[in-house]
């Protein structure tokens, strides 16, 4: 028999923070009045804001070419542009034959919640005066300066924080991820770019944005600047908008003469400025105000960016239906009738008016593997204020246990004086007539669950959301058990939209020692780690012990530092109690789940930067990944063993995930440890001999000719999950139409070569097929199940629903010749998005 296990993580670039709140968009036929799926528009401004394109000329005309619509969105009482409708000389979409004037949609657009832009100190200088290329590694930098250099090149990858960027000519280029600059400084002849062909960059920055011209361009294919409207169409026609990100907390966005620049814009509190010389931009700009002088060879080209989903923001566009961020939980083994289960949100009140609100669906599973048309329950109706007042727990001031209408006031810090407000609140958001609903649905209890995946614990169902509670359902019912909110939360209850927005909760897992379970996770953005201790009827006994250090960071792949992975339980365990690992500022922590595991940590600070989960086989095994694409291998004191190798990509790319399995044939059984980036999936293989990249897969390549390569466009959104020696993993592709999810496999774990005989997709043979589609939405990770006798590997794209019915987007491939397989489910293991 063969085991497997594996490990999920977040679809970050793929994330709802990255890409439409992972919601398919409806495709529609184009029209001249918008010729973007995102924002609509090219310039678009919050309420009470104005667009302003300058003044007339001496003739009365407009010289700005606007393409790919017609529209901005702004009231036509505060947009003012050069000339007039009536006489034809008003600013023109060339998009169309004939052309349009632009105008005022009359709609205008809410300002969107940032996270909070990280406080940290460094030291380190990078300074580059040559034509060479530098990779800098991930860190915290005081200046990065590239001067003089019209060759050089630096590349920096995902979560490096920089104090200044300093760019005197030469390169910058982003790999795929999320970065956090303070003060960006530019002189003409720069260049910025966004390596490869897939993944989003989210350039965040802090004090504005001046670009100063001179022929620079930012995210442009070509460096170059249109010189009229055939040119500005077919270039503009040629860029990605969509994989840069720009959001600017403090201060104006300001481009200078003859910047190009193919991005979403977001500007928070300062206006966009676009008033000196000729610019070209591709995309979509949002801020308060927008002003832009009445200058020739100056185009706007609408083009949806990746602001259609907010990315780089914690809150998504208003989605009229149920949707959710992460996979459900599904049994391993399941009768007909037994329920899988959907943590999922809705942007939109049941009147069609703005108001958030979470949900725990419950769908029984048929004997095909498919799900029942409607859900059987809603943990969120089922539940009472009084239910909550009644269950909710949190800890006194000693530690132990209280329920949350008990709790001193002083655990609400600053805002004591208020407790008994903040907790009635809690229990019912709708308190005091909704004085502090901050956006949610008065008729609603529970917050959006965002992107913590809820987990199977006996016969009791637990998921987390935004309000900061982690809730236990009853597996049947839908009943609330218990829940928990940590103590060093309740402060932010104070400002439940910015705690909201923060996404308190990332992973949990359950873990076993002596009979006896734990609840593991990881709250506060990788700051708190707890472990749970549970009854034998599956109540909350106490807490074992909770590890806080405030600002502190967990690896994450999503949107800045939300969540990460809850310490995961090793795969062999060899003490009397179990242990459980996790990383935190980049320390490998590793101790025991119950209440000794408050006294006893090991703490080792990690030789490389880790960039992915922990895959803990025992305490001198424990691998990770990092962000130059190795996989290492410590042991629980920190020590560096032999790294099973590089996952080959250039520029290196980091590893978001690993899990691994174990492959017996003629000379014995090893162990293969596959590595995941969002392009890239390699196997590698252990010998007698050592270790091997056994085989890959990929964008547009893989290591062998019988291996399907992924198709130009894809985003690999979750690692692989694997049985009886088998794989499959779920990509995702973006088109101006949205999202579309697919699986792909199963291929062979030892040589990634398909494995098809006997496979069905939604109950007809899948043939030579590899890939399969499922439907809108981003594809998450594929659950392995049996129900009844019938072995399914259910993937589920998450764009699909209406209703709250996820049945268009899940879909199931079921080998018809396997037995159930043998594997270790991954969530006795870790929990990692």
């Amino acid at each position: 028999m063969s085991y497997g296990f594996a490990r999920r993580f977040a679809a970050a670039l793929l994330a709802a923070l990255h890409l439409g709140a992972a919601v398919a968009q409806t495709c529609s036929s184009a029209s001249s009045s918008s010729g973007s799926n995102g924002l609509g528009a090219v310039f678009s401004v919050f309420s009470g804001g104005s667009i302003s394109v300058g003044n007339n000329d001496a003739n009365g005309q407009c010289n700005v070419a606007f393409l790919g619509g017609n529209q901005v969105n702004v009231t036509s009482s505060n947009l003012a542009m050069p000339g007039t409708v009536a006489n034809g000389k008003t600013c023109q979409n060339y998009s169309t034959t004939p052309t349009t004037a632009v105008q005022a949609s009359g709609t205008t657009l809410e300002r969107r919640t940032l996270t909070p832009f990280p406080t940290f100190s460094a030291s380190t200088n990078s300074t580059t005066e040559s034509t060479t290329t530098v990779n800098l590694a991930k860190g915290d930098y005081n200046t990065v300066l590239l001067r003089n250099a019209d060759g050089a090149v630096v590349n920096l990858v995902d979560g490096t924080r920089i104090k200044t960027l300093q760019i005197y000519k030469g390169t910058v280029v982003f790999a795929p991820g999320t970065y956090y600059i303070e003060t960006i400084d530019t002189q003409a002849g720069f260049n910025i770019k966004v390596s490869g062909s897939v993944g989003l960059v989210t350039l965040n920055v802090k004090n504005g944005l001046t670009l100063n011209g001179g022929v620079s361009c930012v995210n442009m294919t070509t460096c170059s600047k249109p010189n009229s409207v055939t040119e500005a169409a077919t270039l503009g026609a040629a860029q990605s908008p969509e994989r840069l990100q720009i959001n600017i907390y403090n201060g104006d966005f300001s481009p200078q003469n003859n910047i190009s620049i193919a991005a979403g814009i977001y500007v928070d509190k300062g206006v966009a400025n676009l008033s000196n010389g000729s610019t070209f931009v591709v995309g979509e700009i949002l801020a308060p105000s927008i002003t832009a002088l009445n200058n020739s060879n100056t185009y706007y080209y609408s083009k949806a960016s990746a602001m259609g989903g907010n990315s780089g923001t914690t809150t998504e566009d208003p989605t009229n239906g149920y949707y959710d961020l992460a996979p459900p939980a599904v049994p391993p083994r399941a009768n007909v009738g037994d329920y899988a289960f959907f943590a999922v949100q809705r942007d939109m009140t049941a009147s069609g008016t703005a108001g958030t609100s979470g949900h725990l669906f419950a769908y029984a599973e048929q004997a095909d593997g498919s799900l029942a048309g409607a859900a059987a329950w809603d943990a969120a109706t089922v539940m009472t204020a009084t239910d909550r007042s009644n269950s909710i727990q949190t800890v006194d001031s000693a530690g132990a246990l209280v329920k949350l209408k008990n709790v001193d006031a002083a655990a609400f810090g600053a805002s004591s004086a208020k407790s008994a407000t903040l907790i009635a609140t809690i229990f019912d958001p709708n308190y005091g007539g909704g004085a502090m609903l901050a956006g949610r649905d008065p008729a609603s209890l529970v917050g959006r669950p965002w992107r913590t995946a809820p987990i199977i614990v006996g016969d009791a169902v637990l998921f987390a959301a935004d309000d900061g509670i982690l809730y236990s359902v009853d597996r049947k019912t839908g009943a609330l058990k218990w829940g928990w909110i940590p103590r060093e939360l309740l402060p932010q209850t104070a400002d439940p939209k910015a705690m909201a927005d923060a996404h308190p909760w990332g992973q949990i897992n359950a873990v076993t020692s002596g009979g006896v379970t734990y609840i593991t996770g990881t709250a506060m953005q990788g700051a708190l780690h707890m472990s749970l201790k549970l009854n034998s009827a599956g109540n909350l006994e106490s807490v074992a012990w909770v590890d806080y250090v405030a600002a502190a960071t967990s690896p994450s792949y999503t949107y800045g530092t939300f969540g990460g992975a809850a310490p995961s339980g090793p795969v062999r365990e060899t003490s009397a109690v179990a242990r459980v690992a996790y990383i935190r500022n980049n320390q490998l922590i590793v101790r025991n789940v119950d209440s000794s595991g408050a006294t006893n940590p090991s703490t080792a600070t990690l030789p490389t930067t880790a960039t992915s989960n922990l895959l803990y086989i025992d305490n001198s095994t424990i691998y990770y990944g990092d962000n130059n694409g190795n996989v290492q291998v410590v042991n629980s004191a920190g020590s560096r063993g032999t790294s099973p190798g590089n996952m080959g990509q250039s520029p290196a790319q980091p590893i978001i995930s690993l899990n691994a399995g174990w492959h017996k044939n003629d000379s014995g059984t090893f162990l293969i440890v596959l590595g995941h980036t969002t392009s890239r999936i390699a196997a590698f293989q252990q010998s007698a001999s050592g270790w091997v990249r056994a085989w890959y897969v990929g964008v547009q390549e893989s290591s062998a000719l019988g291996i399907e390569k992924l198709p130009a466009g894809s985003v690999i959104t979750a690692p692989p999950t694997f049985g009886d020696e088998k794989l499959t993993f779920p990509y995702t592709i973006t088109t101006s139409c949205g999202q579309d999810g697919y699986i792909y496999g199963p291929i062979g774990l030892d040589d990634g070569l398909p494995k098809l005989s006997g496979v069905t997709f939604r109950g007809a043979s899948v043939g030579s097929a590899v890939t399969h589609y499922l439907g809108k939405g981003e594809s998450v990770r594929v659950s392995l199940g049996v129900v009844g006798s019938r072995s399914f590997a259910f993937g589920y794209a998450n764009g699909g629903k209406s209703n709250a019915s996820p049945t268009a987007g899940w879909g199931q491939l079921e080998d018809t010749k396997a037995n159930p397989p043998g594997r270790v489910n991954w969530r006795e293991l870790t929990n990692y998005y």
